[in-house]
């Protein structure tokens, strides 16, 4: 949101200085629209663009659709805005280059597709996942076969997939591109999962398994240094670090 970027952009300035060169662009990963504007801003005042470091997304939320285009919103928040604001970008990153990064922020959730699979051969059930990796699953027909997690399990599995391919179609040109498992963090990323929790169990319950969970996450801060360390480490171009799925990096 305009009001975070913003106060994050002041709190830069606090601590390097009020000369530091930062600047903030809305973007709303759920609207092409936006992905788009948002790249157009950049790219009408910068050639090159050093890193992109895909971040954004939503976890395990109740079915929900788009506005614009009317696709389910972990599909369309995970990967497909980062599918479009990348290919916006590519130009510029490419300019960048030799060097230059994309990372992709995925999740060890990418297996559940597999796990789901497993457990429906188990059952004698047909694989869940090509079905529920059809057309029809990412948009308004899909609510009957609507599960949060496993949508969730497909958006970061995709986000694996897409960087894999890009970094095979991006070699040549000297860009790096990786996808990540940053571990898990103590955000408001989970809010979903703790809304669903306590209606099931109830808010005291729900409040119990909070309080043994949260000393076992990351604070952000620890949870950023896996994407630090693609973005930022030499090893990534001394070692040819490509297409790689990194896990936690303490």
């Amino acid at each position: 949101s305009r009001t975070k970027g913003e106060e994050t952009v002041a709190h830069i300035r606090s601590v390097v200085g009020a000369s530091a060169s930062v600047e903030f662009l809305e973007l709303d990963l759920s609207s092409l629209r936006s992905v788009r504007s948002c790249a157009e801003q950049y790219l009408e005042h910068h050639a090159k663009l050093d890193i992109l470091l895909l971040n954004a997304g939503v976890m395990a939320c109740p079915f929900s659709l788009t506005d614009e285009g009317r696709l389910e919103m972990q599909f369309a928040t995970n990967h497909l805005g980062h599918f479009a604001l990348t290919k916006y970008l590519l130009g510029a990153v490419k300019a960048a280059a030799p060097g230059s990064r994309i990372e992709v922020v995925s999740s060890a959730a990418h297996y559940i597709p597999f796990a789901a699979d497993i457990a429906s051969q188990v059952m004698g059930r047909p694989p869940m996942s090509l079905e529920y990796t059809s057309v029809s699953d990412v948009n308004a027909q899909s609510e009957r076969l609507y599960s949060p997690w496993l949508a969730y399990g497909r958006s970061k599995l995709n986000n694996v997939l897409f960087a894999s391919e890009l970094s095979n179609r991006v070699r040549d040109s000297g860009v790096f591109v990786n996808s990540l498992h940053p571990g898990g963090i103590h955000t408001n990323l989970a809010r979903h999962v703790i809304e669903a929790s306590a209606q099931q169990i109830g808010d005291r319950v729900s409040m119990f398994f909070q309080g043994l969970i949260q000393p076992l996450m990351m604070t952000p801060e620890q949870g950023a240094v896996t994407s630090l360390y693609l973005a930022t480490s030499p090893e990534v171009v001394e070692q040819g670090i490509h297409g790689r799925c990194k896990m936690v990096h303490r």
